[in-house]
């Protein structure tokens, strides 16, 4: 069986091409049940294999994101005679459409898919924003080689990263009136992990030669950047997603705990602690929905993924054992809970993409 390996803390370094080869396993639904405690009998799921949903010239779905209504779209990867190329598509009860030729990068809770058309000779990439079948392409930067959308918001405006000749990046915003505001993040340092609200608030890590990484909050309007500070003894702070209000989703922490929570302004509220004796899950990214619950996920030394429904209380949301691989990557929650993902027999090979539906009353 093919595998393809992934790199959990940036999905983007696969490379349009490298995750081609690939088979997964067959159709099944399974009932995969959390752990067996109060708040966990709450949340019940159903496993689907999205390998079921493919058409016959389709090698595979990579999913992105997920919305409310339960639309899942990705990028699919159909082939013919001159090879495999990506395509912008959405699985909807069981099946999977072809929407357009592209990449699909971020997707907002409408649907409205942020990603880039790829050249297969030289492959670059330009930043487009995709509604359905139709294509909006975003005009490229005097000097640009590559763009793509790293965000979208619920009203349509794209944060886009563009990369000219010598691989220095440049971000900026394109509204749905065409406008570009760019974005400065100050210099000597690279950023991670964006994310962007509808009041055009970025939240990600700075990463900083000879600093400890931070996380931070951008306004784009006000050009204002504040730098979110680790609690207690930890060293480094990292923003993993920002929610309407303005809150930052994150990790403080350094080589002991890992402290996992929500920086409302400049405080940080502890949701879980792990990285201890009792609960030595020492993961790398976070998701959450606009609900507020969370995700632990990109685990290296138990492979699980965790809910976070409330503070101080964390639930398997695999039964492993019987039901998935040893690995598992969740990619998106939407906010009635149901989540999307990679899982494999070992941290960074995925062998099986899964969607988990959850069916219990909400």
């Amino acid at each position: 069986m093919a595998m393809r390996l992934f790199a959990p803390w940036s999905v983007r370094s696969l490379g349009p091409l490298t995750i081609l080869a690939i088979v997964l396993c067959g159709a099944m639904v399974t009932p995969v049940h959390a752990q067996t405690t109060p708040t966990a009998s709450r949340y019940q799921y159903h496993l689907v294999s999205l390998k079921a949903a493919l058409p016959p010239d389709v090698e595979y779905f990579d999913a992105v994101g997920i919305t409310d209504d339960r639309r899942i779209y990705g990028t699919a990867y159909p082939c013919d005679a001159n090879g495999c190329f990506p395509s912008v598509a959405v699985y909807q009860r069981g099946k999977l459409t072809i929407l357009h030729g592209g990449v699909t990068h971020a997707v907002n809770s409408f649907g409205l898919v942020g990603g880039s058309l790829y050249d297969p000779v030289t492959f670059a990439e330009q930043a487009a924003v995709f509604t359905g079948t139709r294509v909006r392409i975003i005009p490229r930067l005097p000097g640009e080689t590559t763009s793509y959308v790293v965000g979208i918001t619920n009203v349509g405006t794209a944060l886009v990263q563009s990369l000219n000749a010598a691989d220095v990046p440049q971000f900026y915003l394109y509204d749905a009136h065409s406008r570009i505001m760019p974005i400065d993040f100050g210099p000597g340092h690279t950023v991670d992990r964006l994310s962007i609200n509808d009041d055009n608030i970025i939240a990600g890590t700075i990463v900083r030669p000879g600093s400890p990484d931070r996380a931070f909050r951008y306004d784009a309007t006000s050009r204002v950047m504040t730098i979110l500070d680790p609690i207690r003894d930890n060293a480094k702070t990292w923003g993993q997603g920002i929610n309407r209000r303005g809150d930052v989703l994150g990790y403080s922490w350094s080589d002991g705990p890992e402290r996992i929570g929500v920086w409302r302004r400049q405080t940080f509220q502890t949701y879980f602690v792990e990285g201890t004796p009792e609960f030595p899950t020492i993961s790398r990214t976070l998701l959450w929905n606009r609900k507020g619950m969370i995700v632990i996920t990109n685990s290296r030394n138990d492979l699980n993924s965790y809910l976070v429904p409330e503070p101080n209380v964390r639930i398997k949301v695999t039964d492993q054992a019987s039901v998935l691989p040893a690995w598992t990557l969740v990619k998106g929650i939407n906010a009635r809970g149901d989540l999307i993902g990679s899982a494999g027999p070992s941290y960074g090979v995925a062998d099986f993409d899964f969607f988990l539906e959850r069916v219990d009353a909400r």
